[in-house]
Parts: C-alpha cells; structure tokens; sequence
C-alpha cells in the first residue's frame, strides 16, 4: 500500500535543499543524495521498503564519516524522506538525535517536519475516533473495517495498525495469531509502542521500560541516557536507532574509535561487511591510510567533537533565552496520539507496556 500524499509540501522542500547540499559535495555524498532520492518517490510495503532505508551504505558513510556538519545534513535529509514515507515516530526519534548537529539557522527546518508529524497525528486520531467508538459498543468488525479504511490512508502510521490488534484481540477472544501478527506490523512501523509488545518476552518489556522510554519520552541527550538507549535499542535488535545513538555518543567521547559495537549494528543492518579492529594506536584505519597523521578517523573525530561540543554549548543559551519552548516541540512525548481521540488508552510511547490488546 503506497503512503497517502504528504499534508504539507515542507518535507518535499528541505529534501530538495538538502540534495542539493550533498550533490555539491560530490564523492560518497553524491553517492548518498542519490540513495534517498530513489526511495524518495516509491510506494513500497513496509516489508520492502524498511530493509532498504536501513542499510543505505553511502548515507552511514557520511553519517559516520566524523564531520558533525555531514552527519546532521544527512539525518536531516533521512529525516524528511521518513516523514515523507509516513514513518513519523521513526523520524521524531532520529530528529532528536539529529538536532545537535544542526546551526541555530537551521534547527526551526527540523521543527517544522516535527509539526507536520504532529498534524498528521491528529489527523490520523480524528480519523480513527469512529472505528474506536464502534469497538466502544462492541461492534468489533465495524471498528476493524474503519480502521482498514484508516491504514488505506496512512500505511505506515502505527496508531491504526493497533487499534486494528485491539480490536482483532477481542473478537479472538484473547490476544491469538490474529493480534500477534497485527502487532508486528506496529512495530514494523513504530519499533518502541510500548502497547504492542504484549508478544515480546518479559526481558524486551523490561529494556523497553528502563533503556528506551528515558530517551523516547523526553529527547534527553545526556551521553548516560543515549547509551543506555544506543544498549536498549541493541538488545532489542533495533541496530537502526543504536547506530545513530552510537555515532553521537563517538562525537561526545564516550564510544571513540574505532566503535566495535556500532560496526556490529552496521553490519547487522548490511550497511559494512566486515568488522574492522583497532590497530596498535586503538584507531581505524581506511585501506592504505598510514598508522600515523591527523587524516585517521580518531583525529578527526577529536576535532569535530571539540566543534560539537561548542554548538551545543551554543544551543542550549539560545533555548535558555527562549524558555525552552521551541526545543520542546520536537521531543515526541510531549503530546499524546491525537489530542482528544486516544482517550482510552495513553500515548503509546510512554505507556507502560504490561497493558495486552484486549476487549
């Protein structure tokens, strides 16, 4: 099922800027800007479509390539292709990972696809307030059938694919084949809804509560919280958002070169083929790049956390000085699904995960 069109043309607009930003670069950028572009435009199942987003091997290149400014125009434009393809939660939590990347000039561009993903959920709960008051009185096929005609719409939003599983649970009985299955697609689509892990094992609820809902609920980038979150998401084989975390947590110091566990993310995500080791000065090496000189990965790597650190420095006296209002907005659980329609059951992300789909 192809994602319906996007309700509001800025995530087609910073894409083409972005492009045209990494084009002009030319090399592995060039290459990378031509990786998202082929996905920009496809209505694939999400089945197709995730296992080709997530081991783009030019986009990591840049993202792992030490230069803070490539990485943050390279999430950024990541960013928009998922807002694009309708994978919103995925993009809210790489936007947070993103943003201390990203100049003061630039930051309310990321803002602003945050609010297209706020509007579209609210779209997407108004949409699906009849199916839930349908499921209210009982009428279980009623409230699926609307829920379909919700899916039709928006393919890769998480909310419907639950409340698809909830009400599926109830005319099952309880939770059988039927909500397992409904429930993958959630997570397919949003890996962390905590509702839909009925099905996964006491240890991942568990990771889910204590390593990933301090980073999702709250966008908190203190380097304790990301790798808590970089080791939660792991666990869970969610290689995806481990890498991202992992890079930052290299830019802060606190995973240098050569960064075995996020080679290991990249390699499960088909992104590298090998795991390359550190040599006797505990740096990586490109093939034929010499054991000494400022051109190894770990040099670089000091320079632009040293640059890093000054930008972020830089950004939170800015929030200060605006009261932390805009920052906010692109934290995912400040606002619920939906304002006013999830009345049932809390916000999916920050809900406890020992609630089971049920009548």
């Amino acid at each position: 099922m192809p994602p319906s069109a996007p309700e509001s043309p800025l995530p087609s607009i910073y894409f083409e800027q972005l492009m045209g930003r990494l084009s002009a670069r030319g090399g592995r950028e060039l290459a990378a800007a031509h990786e998202l572009e082929r996905l920009w435009d496809v209505h694939w199942p999400i089945a197709e479509l995730w296992p080709r987003i997530r081991g783009l091997r030019a986009y990591w290149e840049c993202v792992w390539a030490g230069d803070p400014e490539l990485t943050g125009l390279s999430q950024f434009a990541m960013t928009a292709l998922l807002v694009q393809q309708g994978l919103d939660a995925r993009a809210e939590l790489l936007a947070a990972l993103t943003r201390p990347y990203l100049t003061h000039a630039v930051l309310p561009s990321l803002h602003a696809l945050a609010g297209v993903c706020e509007n579209r959920e609210t779209d997407v709960g108004t949409a699906l307030r009849a199916g839930m008051a349908e499921h209210d009185r009982g009428d279980f096929a009623a409230a699926i059938s609307i829920y379909e005609s919700v899916i039709e719409r928006w393919p890769n939003a998480a909310w419907p694919w639950y409340e698809k599983a909830h009400s599926t649970a109830a005319i099952e009985g309880k939770p059988g084949e039927g909500t397992r299955e409904l429930c993958d697609q959630v997570l397919q689509r949003d890996p962390f809804y905590g509702l839909a892990f009925p099905f996964r094992s006491e240890r991942d609820r568990r990771v889910l509560s204590t390593h990933i809902q301090p980073f999702a609920s709250s966008g908190d980038l203190a380097p304790a919280v990301v790798m808590r979150f970089a080791e939660g998401a792991m666990q869970l084989g969610e290689h995806w958002f481990a890498a991202h975390a992992r890079v930052f947590l290299g830019f802060m110091g606190h995973d240098p070169p050569p960064q075995l566990l996020l080679q290991v993310s990249l390699v499960e995500l088909g992104a590298r083929d090998v795991i390359k080791g550190a040599g006797g000065d505990g740096r990586v090496r490109r093939r034929g790049a010499p054991r000494t000189g400022s051109r190894t990965r770990g040099a670089g790597w000091s320079r632009a956390r040293a640059s890093l650190g000054v930008a972020r420095q830089r950004e939170r006296a800015a929030e200060q000085s605006r009261g932390g209002d805009r920052a906010s907005r692109t934290r995912p659980a400040d606002r619920g699904r939906g304002a006013g329609c999830a009345r049932r059951r809390p916000s999916p992300r920050t809900a406890q995960p020992r609630e089971r789909p049920h009548g």
